[in-house]
């Protein structure tokens, strides 16, 4: 009973949830059936986990029918009114999604109104419509698709009762909030899709982009500051040039009150893939990516119903050792340990990851070695992170024999996992692997040759721990 679809639902509500949902239940109004009554009132009793081991059809059944005897088995019986509760449920989270979006409940009324023709209260419930798509504070999709379905509503109404020979309807606000919406949910599509296209091998349909590009451009739809931002993005992800990074970095600064923090950071994450295409120099790059978290730690953006994804603790931290901001990696780190997302299993072990990258950033390789060794990991990519770790403390602290297994070993390990890897992490592990490798055995190489494979290296696009590699090079030519 408690791997139920019913017992999932319940358990997505909280306790003033639930305490509606019973108002509901017990209404005559949505119901009329005593057996779903008793139904609710016994699953309450397990509220708000509904895990007890009480919790059985059987006991459901006493609960609900008591000594009296049914045709059909317990669990059958339960099993049909458990189905007419989840109907009720479904009702009642529509209920709740209409209190939520209060413009829906006054544009239904509106439409019910027009329909029994009591038209004298079709105005009020639009203006009281429209008084709560004003208040929304970002233009966002949401904003555009609300006003969309106002005007349409009030294009309806005024249909009604204005006098035929009138030539609009309200037709031409009709069209500009059309526009507006179509051109700002296309644009988001658009660049949902060119982000994963420039990341993805998968394959998008772009042949409309230039001529809804071209449409865009010619009207005046680039003068609402929300959808000119969505433009510049698209522009940003076709175009990966500096004039169209910086013209979107400083676009968002100067309208980012239109934007709600999902799409901020949408914004965002657009300005840092498109970053090491157009700042080729390393140095700048690094700057540019860790300028982009720092300010959206500091608009408080990065965070999620007040948590942070692992991957972002991991890359922050990485690109601040990069550019040596220890003292601020080692209170980032303090402030934000407790704030991994809670559902995710290896919260620890991340944490733990993204010190030892600390310790090892400040050359305390056996802090580094000692809290790699606390990792418990399943996480393929934290296991690669922990076996680069690994062997640049054994090259740092010259332990051959380790060094040399550990070498042989993650050769291993990437071909065991290569099927269930993404290619381009094999891949650039790998060519780790092969230079940390080539460069421990390199004692008896000339100048130019040690030359030779830091060019190698520097050529390479992405390379994990490029820096540091560079810098061993460099210490054996001096």
């Amino acid at each position: 009973m408690t791997d139920s679809r019913l017992i999932g639902l319940l358990s997505s509500f909280s306790l003033k949830e639930l305490k509606q949902l019973k108002l509901m239940v017990d209404s005559p109004f949505f119901n009329n059936q005593e057996p779903i009554k008793k139904l609710m009132n016994f699953l309450l009793g397990f509220a708000p986990q509904f895990d007890s081991p009480k919790m059985t059809y059987q006991n459901a059944y006493s609960f609900i029918y008591g000594k009296k005897s049914i045709q059909s088995d317990p669990q059958t019986a339960v099993l049909k009114v458990m189905s007419k509760l989840t109907g009720l449920i479904k009702d009642f989270v529509v209920q709740l999604e209409l209190e939520e979006h209060q413009v829906h409940w006054h544009l239904l009324q509106a439409k019910y109104f027009e329909k029994k023709q009591l038209l004298e209260y079709v105005p009020r419930c639009l203006d009281e419509a429209e008084a709560l798509v004003n208040d929304i504070p970002y233009r966002n999709e949401y904003y555009f698709r609300y006003k969309l379905l106002l005007e349409f509503e009030r294009s309806s109404f005024l249909n009604i009762i204005q006098d035929k020979s009138s030539l609009d309807y309200n037709l031409g606000v009709q069209n500009e909030a059309l526009d507006h919406y179509y051109a700002m949910s296309k644009l988001q599509t658009y660049c949902f899709a060119k982000n994963e296209a420039n990341r993805t091998t998968f394959h998008y349909d772009f042949s409309q982009m230039a001529a809804f590009l071209d449409w865009i451009k010619a009207t005046d739809l680039t003068s609402v500051p929300s959808i000119k931002l969505w433009y510049q993005a698209l522009i940003l992800l076709n175009e990966p040039t500096a004039e169209n990074f910086y013209l979107l970095k400083n676009d968002i600064c100067q309208h980012r009150q239109y934007l709600d923090p999902p799409v901020m950071r949408a914004m965002y994450s657009y300005l840092a893939n498109t970053a090491p295409i157009i700042h080729l120099e390393r140095e700048i790059f690094l700057k540019e990516v860790f300028d982009l978290y720092r300010t959206q730690i500091d608009m408080g953006i990065l965070y999620i119903n007040g948590f942070l994804s692992p991957v972002l603790l991991r890359n922050i931290t990485i690109f601040g050792l990069k550019l040596r901001e220890f003292d601020w990696v080692e209170q980032f780190l303090q402030q934000n340990a407790d704030k991994i997302v809670p559902t995710y299993a290896e919260r620890e072990d991340i944490v733990a990851l993204c010190k030892a990258y600390l310790y090892f950033g400040r050359g305390d390789f056996l802090k580094t070695l000692d809290m790699i060794n606390t990792l418990h990991c399943d996480n393929i990519f934290t296991k690669m992170d922990e076996r680069r770790l690994r062997l640049m403390c054994y090259y740092e602290m010259n332990i051959g024999d380790p060094f040399d297994d550990l070498v042989n070993s993650f050769r291993k390990f990437l071909t065991d996992h290569k099927k269930k890897t993404p290619e381009s992490h094999i891949t650039v592990n790998r060519l780790f692997i092969h230079y940390i490798h080539k460069i421990a055995a390199s004692n008896y190489l000339k100048k130019d040759q040690l030359q030779a494979i830091a060019e190698e290296v520097q050529q390479v696009p992405v390379l994990p721990e490029k820096e540091w590699l560079l810098a061993k090079i460099a210490e054996r030519i001096r």
